[in-house]
């Protein structure tokens, strides 16, 4: 079945993107602060949206048992 691997695919993802945002640079001006927080926040969006995926995901693969 499809939907494990689907589910194992969005999980990596989930934690590239959450890697991604963890390593962002947040620098010290305040005018470069605050692009970078939005930056990183938007990483981090795209993170938990993919791990709520990989929840439902697995949700639907362990009840399709």
């Amino acid at each position: 079945m499809l939907i494990p691997y689907l589910s194992i695919a969005t999980s990596i993802l989930a934690a590239v993107l959450g890697i991604r945002a963890a390593t962002i640079t947040v620098r010290n001006s305040m005018d470069d602060f605050m692009g970078d927080i939005a930056r990183q926040s938007r990483w981090a969006s795209f993170a938990a949206v993919a791990a709520g995926l990989s929840v439902v995901l697995q949700s639907v693969d362990r009840l399709s048992q």
